[in-house]
């Protein structure tokens, strides 16, 4: 996508150096998605046309475009169809550094309490089979990570090759604008949207390839998404 091009016939302010958020390859603009203090948290990276929120994690074009834009998702699909092409940087693009800092969880104890036993039956799943397949786990009321709130959130950690190497968790709140709050990239040992989240060692030949982490509860261990 023209993603330069569409930002500058919406008077979107972007910037693509000069703050700690910035890097090679990649346009920055205040997420839409994060509340608190705006300061280029979201990424769209120019090699693979995704966007990316250092605070929140991934997000879809359509839905990005229609948050950022104040308009709905099927009007921002036509805008992305009209802005389809190449954005050419004018620098050398280099991989994003993650990993920045250490890996580690939000604050406060992790662990399935009744209001996440709740939730996750609501949606038809058994809370003791994820915690023991899978290390689900849940946040409390106060937790949090370099500032960013993850308190009331159901955790799921994200393994490679036998070790954690980022988490993913999703809001009770119904209400909750962050449904889904991933790993800090700087705190990621490898980005989660670059590898497959299943059980590797279950994996065979053939496989079914799903959406998110849920499905893959839903699906069994021969899943992955």
């Amino acid at each position: 996508m023209k993603i330069l091009n569409l930002y500058k016939d919406h008077s979107i302010p972007f910037i693509t150096e000069g703050n700690k958020h910035a890097r090679d390859g990649w346009v920055n603009v205040h997420c839409p998605f994060c509340a608190g203090e705006q300061n280029y948290h979201l990424g769209y990276e120019l090699d693979s046309n995704h966007f990316n929120c250092w605070r929140c994690g991934g997000h879809f074009q359509d839905q990005t475009i229609a948050k950022l834009l104040h308009i709905t998702t099927d009007k921002a699909e036509q805008l992305i169809r009209e802005y389809e092409g190449i954005t050419r940087h004018p620098k050398k693009k280099i991989k994003v550094k993650i990993n920045l800092h250490p890996f580690k969880y939000p604050s406060g104890e992790l662990k399935l309490c009744p209001h996440h036993i709740k939730y996750l039956e609501g949606r038809g799943f058994d809370p003791y089979l994820l915690s023991k397949e899978w290390g689900v786990s849940g946040t409390g009321p106060t937790s949090k990570l370099d500032h960013i709130d993850y308190s009331h959130r159901i955790l799921a950690p994200i393994e490679w090759n036998g070790r954690v190497v980022s988490f993913q968790t999703r809001s009770l709140k119904a209400n909750d604008p962050i449904k889904y709050l991933a790993c800090l990239m700087a705190r990621e040992e490898i980005h989660h949207q670059r590898i497959l989240y299943g059980n590797q060692s279950l994996w065979r030949k053939r496989g079914v390839c799903v959406e998110g982490i849920t499905d893959v509860w839903r699906l069994g261990a021969q899943s992955f998404g």
